[in-house]
Formats: C-alpha cells, structure tokens, sequence
C-alpha cells in the first residue's frame, strides 16, 4: 500500500487543485477502497463555490466526492464479520448514519435525526473527506457489491439512479402512465429510465438546455423545450388535452416546480433542491393533487 496519493482539493472556494496526500487508514467497521471511477453530483459544484460555509464543508482543505465505485484495498477492524474481503468490488454512497434513530429504523437514513454528531453521523464528501482521490475510507453501512456485468463507470451513478428510482416510486407511477419530467440532468433522465422500469407508455422530459435536450432525446424520450414557448401548453397539445399522470420535478429550481403547481397532474412529486429558497413553491408542488 502507498504512503501517498492524488486527491483533489479545495483550499478555498473556488480554488482547487491535485495535491499528493496521504492515503487515509480504515477504522473499525470501514474499508479502504481504491477508488476506480467518480462521478460529479450539483452539490461537488456548490462546495467548490463555497455555498455552505461551516456546514458543507465544516472547514477547509476538503476533499469532496460522494458518487463512486472501486475495489475494497484493505479492511478495518470488524468490517471481515460484513462477509467483505480484499479484492471486492464495490459502489459507494455517502451518508454513514447512526443505524438507530427513528428516520433509521424507518430505512429513512438520509434523514437520520442525529445527522452531523460526532461519532454518530458522517456524510462522506460533505462533512467528512470525500471519494476524489486514489483511496476513500468508508464504513461498511455505505458501500454495496458491485456485480461483474456492471462497470465502475455504472457503478459510480448508482447513487443518483438510486435516487431517480425512489422519486419514480414515490410518484406511484403505473403501466400506461404519461409521465412529465421537468429537468433532463442526470436525475431528470436517469428519473426518466425508472419511470419506464416501472412501466410508463410516455415519458416528456421539459428541458431548455440544448445539450440536455440532445441527450434526452438521444436516449429515446420526447422532449419539450421550455424556452421556446409555454411548456404546460405544448406539453397538453402533446397529450391531446389530457395532460400528463404523474410530474416529477428533478430540475431542482423553483421554476420548475411552480410549473407542476399551474398544470396540477394526478400525482406530482419534488425531488429537486433549489439552494434559493425565495423562488418557487417547492412545498405546495410535492402535495399529490
């Protein structure tokens, strides 16, 4: 094992760069991964800027990164009684919850009542170093098997896919659905996917970046672009009038969730976090209609 390793950085905000650093020791119940493939998540950006000073992070240097997969390089103490050995291939995610508190129990871990205690809650690339270099330290309640037909490059959006699935659920989305998606980024078109797993007949992704337009389209969906005209307009003239079943907001703004206010569908559902709270009605946007 190295001494050493690459890690990105951020000193300030906005001031980063690749530093040799050294490789960090797994703990009781934690595992040294080799980090093999990373991908970048909306929030990596807002830390970088520094849109959450003392929180996210609690302090500089930081290394973010939440979204990755790799192979187990060493175990900590205990972490053998899991079934995990050396060589295992794996995908991480980032809140290490205490396991114990109510919103745990519920299996509801990223709302963990004891998020932030010392000693009780860690969220990797958030409150503690994060996946952005050679070596991560997680604990074993964060990582999860990666089966051989998956690649590290699949295997580092399995947390956003996660994500997209559990508000295509949440939506209650049924066979023959006409489905509204506001937001063609990762969890918009990775949104876009659940909601045909779970058996929707249309899936309209409402977008106004061309590039995401592009893809989304690439990908098989029909597309709306919301900076062209009224998109609750085009999107009933595309529907004959009816409208759409289930709206899932993943655009993370509050345009887009004024949007599923005005064109209340049968079933809406927010996802997206918009850092501005003065815009949009993001609350009144997620009650089902």
């Amino acid at each position: 094992m190295p001494a050493t390793m690459q890690a990105l950085v951020i000193l300030e905000p906005n001031k980063f760069e690749i530093q040799e650093v050294s490789v960090p020791t797994a703990g009781p119940n934690e595992v040294l991964a080799r980090v093999r493939a990373v991908s970048i998540c909306g929030t990596d950006a807002h830390l970088i800027r520094g849109d959450y000073p003392g929180f996210w992070p609690p302090s500089f240097p930081f290394i973010p990164g939440h979204e990755w997969a790799g192979e187990i390089a060493a175990l900590g103490p205990g972490s053998e009684l899991y079934g995990w050995k050396v060589g295992d291939r794996v995908a991480g995610t980032s809140h290490d919850a205490c396991g114990v508190c109510q919103k745990c129990v519920e299996g509801r871990y990223n709302l963990c009542e004891n998020y932030g205690r010392p000693g009780l809650h860690k969220q990797y690339g958030h409150s503690v170093q994060g996946a952005d270099a050679t070596y991560v330290v997680q604990g074993v309640k964060t990582i999860f098997p990666l089966p051989d037909g998956l690649s590290f490059d699949e295997g580092a959006v399995i947390d956003p896919a996660s994500i997209a699935l559990h508000v295509a659920n949440r939506g209650n989305i049924a066979p023959g659905d006409t489905v509204a998606i506001t937001g063609a980024g990762a969890i918009g078109l990775l949104g876009g996917d659940a909601a045909r797993i779970r058996g929707a007949a249309r899936v309209i992704l409402i977008e106004r970046n061309p590039g995401r337009l592009a893809k989304a389209t690439a990908m098989g969906f029909e597309t709306v672009d919301s900076s062209a005209g009224d998109p609750i307009a085009t999107v009933r003239e595309m529907t004959g009038g009816f409208g759409v079943d289930v709206v899932l907001e993943c655009a993370g703004s509050g345009h887009g969730a004024v949007g599923t206010r005005h064109a209340p569908p049968r079933r809406s559902l927010c996802r997206g976090w918009d850092p501005d709270p003065g815009r949009g009605d993001r609350d009144a946007a997620a009650r089902p209609r």
